[in-house]
Order: structure tokens, then C-alpha cells, then sequence
């Protein structure tokens, strides 16, 4: 900008000193030429005033071109006749006729003076030439007077007049780029700022105070105040922008934002490690279909976006890194034809709702069972078709045997639904646990002895724990009920526990705990490979031609696994067909050992 600033000033200086010059060039040669004229008149009329005093003109020409020689000017004179004769002439002698000279032309028709200017082959020169008629006589005095004179004035006139604009355009040029740097600096100073800003950099601020020019120190403020106001809404879109990027990061749930075309151009670290796709869409987009591999999705995003539809809410079950999980989506369109999509995981959520209904059909199945034989032997009693005693007290026998696998089954819902609801107090005094082990043994003996089956106590290290002595018991009688069960006449049920350091501290008493794995080995029948991972759950019986003995509920291993994850624990089984079994359960619980 400062160089075509300074080079359009320059040229618009240059072409106007150039003028000048040319019109001071073509000035200074009309008053030279004015100049030499009258002196020509003036010494035209000298020689007609000295004629007429003495009729020896020649002689008066002679002496005076000798005059302007003493000077260095080649003045000529020549006397013509009207004829056109030639009487004298100053330079050469026996010139030939001068009649068709134009200046005496002029003269002889109009009777007045006439000038002419022409070179003259003679001299090499122009001349001017100045004819008069002298009054009353036939003779024509013709002058003739260098112009070289006057060149050489105009010469001299323009070597000053040119000297003085190279002067003037150094000195105005000096003067032009001091203003033109003093103008154009603060511009720069301004226009960086600006490009700053337009880069996203809104920290620059120009010195107010240093302005000269109060146009420049008025947009020097202007700019500063644009720049506070847009750092200040920089930094709020900041906040906003830190503040959504925190919200939608932190969701649990896939968030994914799809254009017209379906393709994916934002997803949140969950929907990237949900999908297993780690691709940045804000820099490389792909199809939505790439990310769920249903094209359902993409065709109901795109109905949204076209106003075709109004619904919001789609279920489809996607492919993920955990495997086939079930999803309610939430579709939300958004600005410029842009369409959000929530995730929401209901694989739990539908899993639940499956064990309740089965949990529900469990429930009533293995009520209506002793309710119905107890209504059955009741309309029989009724009916009057027993008509000995010895019957009245078998129906009566088998109906109180029914309703104690009532109370049973009643008893293990309440057990499992408090412990489901963590309605117990962790927080207990320590007892021995091989008192208790006793204890359990002595009250299942006689159900063992009914089975034929002997129960063993391994020789496990005394130990104090820290929990519900309700729980523990309840796991033990579970453990070895089913392990009398499902064993063999003659068999055996031994029962052992170890223990395994962990830094596990409880909230409380921060104190350390310990592993306690109980297990219950039996030789009986064995569980096959299948039933191995289902046997935890409510009402799942291995033999269902053992499932209608009333001593089982079917919910005795799932009390043990909730007792489990109530202190944090676990479960597992380890069995072989026709060999036997062992049930693993595992308390994190405080155990101090006894010396």
C-alpha cells in the first residue's frame, strides 16, 4: 500500500512539474520572441530615422552590424529596391534577386512591415526577418536576427526550469514518503490487528493514545471495543462449549448426530467404544449404517429430517462390543436439517422384565402344585368317597405335608426378597464359624441319615468372622441340602472353607478383610455342562422328575448366590457327570483367625 501510495504521488508530481516546465519553456520563448522582434522594429526604425539625415544607408547599415559584432550577434542587413534588387547585404555580395522573398512579398502588397522566419542555407541557422518600406523612397530595409540567440535563452530557461523540478520532486518525494509512512504505519498496525481477529485472535489491542491522525484514533477504539466484546463471547462459547463437551462425554449412553444423508458427523467416546468405531466423523463422515448396521435407523432419521414422520422413539436390538444388546433410540431433529440419536441401553432393563415374568410363572407354578393336590384331597374328603379312617389320616397326612412346602416356599421368597433389597446390617459382631458349621451339621443330620447320605466337617482352621449369622447359616444349610439331594444312598457331603488375604477395606471401620470361599463336595450324581451355568437361577431344577418333591423349592442355590453379592462375594460349581460336585461361594467379609 505505501509503495503504490508513494508511486501514484510520485508520478502525479512528476507530470505536473513536467507541465510547468512546458509551459514555463513555451512562455519564456514568446517573451523572448516578443523580445526580439521589438528589438528588430527598434532597429528597423533607427535606420529609417538615420536616412532620412543622411542618404548613405549603406554606410549606416555597415557601422551598425559592426556594432552587433563587437557583441558576438550575427546581425544581417540587406537594402532591397522594390525591384527586387539587392543594393547591400552584410554577409554576401552579388546575391541574386530577392523579389520573391516572402517577407518582401508582404511588403510590396501591403505597404506594411512583415516578418518571416526561415532558414537560412547561408548562416546554417533560422532567422528572423523584419522587411519595412522606407517612407518616401524605393527602398526595403529587411533585418534578419539570429534565433539561435533566442535558443539559446530557452535552453538556459529550461536547464533551470528542469533543475529546479528535479530539486522539487527529491525534496517533495522526502517530505511525501516521511508523510506517507507517518499515514500508512498506524494503517498496518491496524490492518494486522484486524487479520489477527479474523484468525480467531482477539487478544490484540492497538495504543489509542499514540494515533495522530483522529479518524485512525477513532477506529482504534472502535476496534478495541470489538475485540473486548468478542473476547468476551469467545470466552462464554468457550464455557458453553467446555460445559456440553463435559455433558455430552459424561453420558453413559451412545449420543450420535446424523445429516440428510444419514452419515454420522458427530459421536461421543461412549457411542465410539459402544460401536467399536474410532473414527473422528467431524473430519472423515460415514454412513450411519457403517456405525449400527441397520438400515431402519437411517431411513426413519431421514423420514424425520423430511417431516414425513412424527415420531421420536424407535426399539431395535444392535450388535456392539458387548455383544447383541437391546436399545431404545430417541431421535431429536436439530438446526439445519440435522437429526440427534440417543442410545438408551434397555438390554437390563428388558432382561429384568423376562425374570419377572418367569419369576412370576415360577411363582404361580409352584403354588398352584400343593394348592391344587390340597384342594383336590379336600373335595375328596368332602365328596364322602373316603370311608375309612385309615384314609382320612393318609389325605390329612399328605395335605399337611403340602402346606409345609408352602410355608417353605413362602419362607425362601421372603429370605431372597431381603436379601435383594440389602434390607440386613453388615456391620456384625464376630462369632466361630466352625461352632456354626456344627451347629447346621447336627440340624441336618437327620434329613442326611432320611437320605442315607453322612456329612463331614473337614478340619478348616478356626476362625472369628464378622457377618450375619442368619446369612452364613442360611448359605450352609443351602450348600448341603442340595448337596444331600442330588447325591446318591452312601454317599457324602464334606464341608470346608479357606480364606485369602485382599486390600479390600470397608467403608466403615477401614479395617482389612478377607476372601472366605466355602465349599460343599458331594460323590453324587454330577451336573452336566449345560445345567452348569443356569443352576444359580430361581426355580431351575437339574432332575425334573426330582422337581415335584416337595423338600425342594428350586430357589436354594439362588439364596446362596444373593447372599454372595450381598457381601461381595461370588459363586461358582466345579462337577463331573457320575462322579460328583462341589458349590464354590465366596463372602468378603473381616475373619480373624484363632491360635
Amino acid at each position: 500500500m505505501r509503495k503504490k501510495i508513494t508511486l501514484i504521488v510520485i508520478t502525479v508530481l512528476v507530470i505536473a512539474i513536467l507541465a510547468t516546465s512546458i509551459m514555463a519553456i513555451s512562455e519564456a520563448r514568446k517573451m523572448n520572441r516578443t523580445t526580439t522582434r521589438n528589438h528588430v522594429i527598434a532597429i528597423t526604425n533607427w535606420m529609417t530615422t538615420e536616412y532620412s539625415q543622411t542618404s548613405d544607408l549603406s554606410h549606416i547599415a555597415k557601422r551598425l552590424v559592426d556594432q552587433f559584432m563587437a557583441r558576438n550577434i550575427p546581425l544581417r542587413v540587406t537594402l532591397i529596391k522594390t525591384t527586387g534588387d539587392v543594393i547591400f547585404d552584410s554577409e554576401a555580395e552579388d546575391l541574386e534577386s530577392h523579389l520573391m522573398r516572402p517577407e518582401v512579398q508582404k511588403v510590396l502588397k501591403s505597404g506594411q512591415p512583415a516578418e518571416e522566419i526561415r532558414y537560412s542555407k547561408t548562416l546554417g541557422f533560422d532567422l528572423y526577418y523584419y522587411a519595412a518600406l522606407i517612407a518616401d523612397s524605393d527602398l526595403i530595409v529587411r533585418i534578419a536576427y539570429p534565433l539561435s540567440l533566442e535558443d539559446d535563452t530557452v535552453r538556459s530557461v529550461r536547464t533551470h526550469v528542469l533543475l529546479i523540478g528535479l530539486i522539487s520532486i527529491l525534496l517533495m518525494g522526502g517530505i511525501l514518503a516521511f508523510a506517507i509512512h507517518k499515514i500508512t504505519q498506524p494503517i498496518e498496525t491496524i490492518t494486522e490487528s484486524f487479520e489477527n481477529l479474523a484468525n480467531g485472535i482477539a487478544a490484540t489491542r492497538i495504543e489509542e493514545d499514540h494515533q495522530v491522525y483522529p479518524e485512525l484514533r477513532r477506529l482504534s477504539v472502535s476496534y478495541n471495543r470489538m475485540a473486548d466484546t468478542l473476547e468476551e463471547q469467545q470466552s462464554s462459547l468457550r464455557q458453553k462449549q467446555s460445559f456440553l463437551d463435559a455433558l455430552v462425554g459424561g453420558l453413559s449412553s451412545p449420543i450420535v448426530v446424523v445429516d440428510e444423508k444419514a452419515d454420522v458427523i458427530f459421536i461421543n467416546e461412549r457411542g465410539m467404544q459402544t460401536f467399536r468405531r474410532f473414527i473422528d466423523p467431524v473430519k472423515y463422515p460415514y454412513p450411519l449404517f457403517l456405525l449400527t448396521h441397520d438400515e431402519e435407523i437411517s431411513k426413519f432419521a431421514i423420514e424425520i429430517m423430511s417431516g414425513q414422520t412424527q415420531e421420536r422413539e424407535l426399539v431395535r436390538t444392535l450388535t456392539t462390543s458387548e455383544g447383541m444388546r437391546s436399545y431404545h433410540l430417541t431421535l431429536s431433529p436439530l438446526y439445519d436439517r440435522r437429526v440427534a440419536i440417543l442410545f438408551h441401553d434397555r438390554t437390563a432393563e428388558a432382561e429384568a422384565a423376562r425374570l419377572r415374568s418367569d419369576f412370576v410363572a415360577n411363582v404361580t407354578h409352584e403354588l398352584r402344585t400343593p394348592l391344587t393336590s390340597i384342594r383336590g384331597m379336600i373335595d375328596t374328603l368332602r365328596s364322602g368317597r373316603v370311608m375309612n379312617e385309615e384314609q382320612t389320616d393318609r389325605f390329612l397326612q399328605l395335605m399337611d405335608v403340602e402346606s409345609q412346602r408352602l410355608e417353605r416356599l413362602v419362607s425362601d421368597l421372603l429370605v431372597l426378597s431381603d436379601i435383594e433389597q440389602n434390607a440386613v446390617n453388615l456391620n456384625e459382631d464376630y462369632f466361630d464359624l466352625t461352632e456354626l458349621a456344627n451347629e447346621v451339621i447336627t440340624q441336618m443330620e437327620p434329613y442326611a441319615t432320611e437320605q442315607k447320605v453322612s456329612l463331614k466337617l473337614s478340619n478348616s482352621k478356626h476362625l472369628q468372622i464378622s457377618a450375619s449369622r442368619d446369612h452364613v447359616k442360611q448359605l450352609l444349610m443351602n450348600l448341603i441340602d442340595n448337596g444331600i439331594k442330588y447325591n446318591r444312598p452312601g454317599g457324602t457331603v464334606t464341608v470346608s472353607w479357606s480364606t485369602f488375604d485382599t486390600r479390600i477395606k470397608t467403608q466403615t471401620d477401614r479395617q482389612g478383610v478377607s476372601r472366605l470361599t466355602f465349599s460343599v463336595e458331594d460323590n453324587g450324581i454330577g451336573i452336566s455342562e449345560a445345567d452348569q451355568s443356569r443352576i444359580f437361577e430361581r426355580f431351575y431344577r437339574i432332575d425334573r422328575s426330582r422337581s415335584q418333591e416337595p423338600k425342594g423349592t428350586g430357589l436354594g442355590l439362588a439364596i446362596v448366590k444373593h447372599i454372595a453379592l450381598l457381601y461381595n462375594g461370588d459363586v461358582s460349581v466345579r462337577s463331573r457327570l457320575g462322579i460328583g460336585t462341589t458349590i464354590y461361594a465366596s463372602l468378603i467379609i473381616p475373619v480373624e483367625k484363632q491360635t
